[in-house]
């Protein structure tokens, strides 16, 4: 007879994605130049959904970041707000291929932001790290979903593209994680820190 624990698989990797708006201008002119940091920010050619992303160089940031629209928003007692864009961040283990993470992430943009005619991406040449900026409303006026339903299409979308590219990954739920509502990110990555410092800790609850 096989023994059941030493027999079970370990299931396959998260993915991560975090979504969260900009508001202010130089916040944005920020995000953009630490882009730079990160990798080289491309932009994929709207017209042309085949064609390569073309490369941002630092030197153009002032310019472009000044064609991104500001969309004034109703905001809490009657205030508008200007939201400028979208910055979302899809993550994946320490060791996955860097470039095969990013292209995954490049499909799940084309498909997911084909009206949004201002979408940066810059992924990490040494980790399976990408950052991407999307404009805030696309050509028509309808703004970036970013609802939880949003989220978990976003992190499917992303786990797919993997598994298309031979990079076995789940999509998981907050319940599934174990996480309320009310608890934060930050929670959550300490308690995976931990568990991947303890093997032991992975069978307690």
């Amino acid at each position: 007879m096989s023994d059941e624990t030493g027999d079970t698989a370990p299931a396959p990797p998260e993915v991560l994605v975090r979504v969260q708006t900009i508001s202010d201008f130089k916040a944005f002119k920020r995000h953009l130049r630490q882009m730079f940091d990160q990798g080289q920010p491309r932009y994929a050619d709207f017209f042309d959904a085949d064609a390569e992303p073309w490369n941002l160089w630092l030197g153009m940031v002032a310019d472009f970041a000044e064609g991104w629209r500001l969309i004034g928003t109703e905001g809490q007692n009657g205030h508008r707000l200007s939201v400028i864009a979208m910055t979302l961040t899809f993550s994946m283990p320490t060791g996955t291929d860097a470039g095969v993470n990013e292209a995954a992430v490049l499909a799940v943009a084309s498909k997911a932001f084909v009206g949004h005619q201002r979408v940066w991406v810059a992924g990490e040449h040494e980790s399976p790290f990408v950052k991407m900026l999307v404009e805030y409303r696309d050509e028509d006026g309808r703004a970036v979903p970013s609802g939880p339903a949003d989220l978990r299409r976003y992190r499917e979308a992303y786990a797919r593209e993997l598994g298309v590219r031979g990079v076995a990954a789940q999509a998981t739920t907050r319940g599934s994680r174990g996480l309320g509502f009310g608890e934060t990110r930050k929670i959550y990555k300490a308690r995976q820190r931990l568990n991947d410092a303890s093997p032991a800790a992975s069978g307690r609850n």
